[in-house]
């Protein structure tokens, strides 16, 4: 088990971290040469660094896209500094450098869409590549240093970190200073390989910092300390759910074939087994437990996705559309296409999701709006309704809506307030999802105070958006019966009344029977 320590001082946070079990544990599992675990130990480091501020249920990724030796790197951590990860190799054949690319760091905060910083990486160069990172990406000053050293026979000797970051109205020549006494002073694997517990490294960082008196630069204080685990939370039930969206004729098909399917995990190593008699259960309780099932697509290729499903389960339906953060993709063939899908894949029931997005900005305005209007006269000729993506650009999404008074559907995750969403009612219904079972969303509580419960339907946006008590777990569509409660708790009326209600809106807006 690996140590980190959590601290402040005036103009600085800072971290250090002992992860040389933790290294050496996931070395055991994974087996890497000794190339691919150094850079695969410092990353798992560095995801104990980064997810040390991570509170309740968020996670934190990074992954990396690169060439050269290393292809890609994938680690996660959480608030409990639970890691995980595995890296892909290429063969020596591509030796040219351990690899160069890119770098994701993906926090999933509990919220409809996951914060994403993108940046270069080297991995040979990680340190002032993840400085960088820091800087052009969240504004934050940083030194960082990285350690993970092998012995002779690929034991882990040490492993780990120290990273002190400028906060926000500090003095500007801190981090000069930090920045030639951590030139001056040994790196972290020739620290750790000295003897020097984590305390003493902190000691070390602030003591005698290119001061006349040789005093301190500052006091510091110690907020928490965290122990650190290589740990997988990998079950039989999450692989079953994956290997179910191959639908029951592969499945039966593959069975016809072999006795059993076999799954192996890529973070622990550990495998999971399978037979045809596994799957009977589950796929009779999904279609017992729920009606119906909406699909939803991003972009085309996912809208194919959906429409797939929905011809492999009778009860899965499909809307098919381009979301504004990607409207990039769409074009004249792309709109040929989707309503070619429209007119003939029978469920087929909405255009979606599509709208505008400002908090993104993946593209300007003008060009959402321009693909959001195509969009809606898309749907107004093929006679369907749509989903509706809104995210700080409320006002300029119910003034598109406006212009098309011969199409309704459903305002997705929807913002704002019952009186904003007044002049739509008679057309839209109002999506509500996992998020009204958060403590503190009082805004949408309110609303579904307000809203008569004619215009209201169920929602997952999976796999965002999980209520309580799985917020922070991949949502489900068996979920929403936790939405359900907590709308019936708002308007003191009974659950089943309000799946009752609830289920014959969504009926009447795709127009299913």
């Amino acid at each position: 088990m690996g140590r980190l320590i959590r601290g402040i001082s005036k103009n600085a946070r800072f971290f250090v971290a002992d992860t040389t079990d933790v290294v050496q544990e996931a070395l055991d599992i994974h087996k890497y040469d000794e190339y691919s675990m150094k850079t695969f130990g410092k990353f798992c480091t560095l995801a104990s660094l980064m997810g040390a501020t991570l509170k309740g249920e968020d996670k934190l990724t990074i992954r990396t896209d690169t060439d050269g030796y290393i292809k890609n790197i994938v680690v996660t951590s959480d608030a409990n500094e639970n890691i995980k990860g595995y890296l892909v190799n290429t063969t020596d054949e591509n030796f040219d450098g351990l690899g160069k690319g890119t770098m994701r760091i993906i926090k999933d905060m509990g919220l409809k869409e996951p914060y994403v910083a993108i940046s270069d990486i080297d991995y040979s160069n990680l340190p002032n590549d993840i400085s960088a990172f820091f800087y052009n990406s969240e504004q934050i000053p940083t030194v960082i240093s990285l350690a993970v050293e092998c012995t002779n026979d690929g034991k882990i000797l040490c492993a780990g970190a120290f990273m002190v970051q400028l906060l926000p109205n500090a003095d500007e020549d801190f981090i000069t200073k930090l920045e030639r006494k951590a030139e001056a002073i040994r790196p972290m694997n020739e620290l750790m390989k000295g003897g020097m517990s984590l305390e003493q490294i902190i000691n070390l960082l602030y003591d005698d910092m290119d001061t006349e008196d040789d005093s301190l630069v500052e006091e510091y204080e110690i907020l928490e300390e965290k122990k650190i685990k290589y740990s997988c939370d990998c079950n039989s039930e999450r692989f079953q759910k994956g290997i179910m969206t191959l639908g029951k004729e592969e499945l039966k098909h593959i069975f016809e074939e072999e006795k059993e399917i076999e799954a192996q995990c890529q973070f622990c190593g550990k495998k999971y087994k399978f037979t045809e008699n596994d799957f009977d259960d589950v796929m009779k309780r999904i279609e017992d437990e729920l009606e119906g099932i909406v699909s939803i697509g991003f972009d085309f290729e996912s809208s194919l996705k959906s429409i797939e499903l929905a011809n492999r389960y009778s009860f899965v339906n499909a809307v098919i559309g381009v979301h504004p953060v990607d409207i990039k993709k769409y074009n004249d063939e792309v709109e040929k296409e989707l309503e070619r899908l429209a007119l003939t894949e029978k469920k087929v029931v909405a255009i979606g999701e599509i709208g505008l997005d400002y908090h993104w900005m993946e593209d300007p305005k003008d060009v959402q709006i321009a693909g959001f209007r195509k969009q809606m006269e898309l749907a107004e000729r093929v006679k369907k309704p749509v989903v509706i993506h809104t995210r700080e650009a409320l006002q300029d999404t119910i003034n598109v809506l406006k212009e098309y008074p011969n199409v309704g559907g459903i305002l997705h995750c929807y913002p704002g307030s019952l009186e904003a969403a007044k002049p739509l009612l008679d057309r839209y219904y109002i999506g509500i999802g996992g998020t009204l079972t958060f403590k503190n969303n009082k805004k949408t509580k309110e609303l579904v105070r307000e809203l008569p419960l004619e215009k209201i339907v169920l929602e997952t946006d999976c796999p965002y958006l999980t209520p309580v008590p799985f917020r922070g777990k991949r949502n489900e569509p068996i979920y929403t019966k936790y939405v359900a409660e907590e709308i019936a708790r708002i308007k003191e009326i009974s659950v089943e009344e309000v799946i009752r209600v609830t289920t014959e809106n969504a009926k009447k807006i795709y127009g299913m029977k």
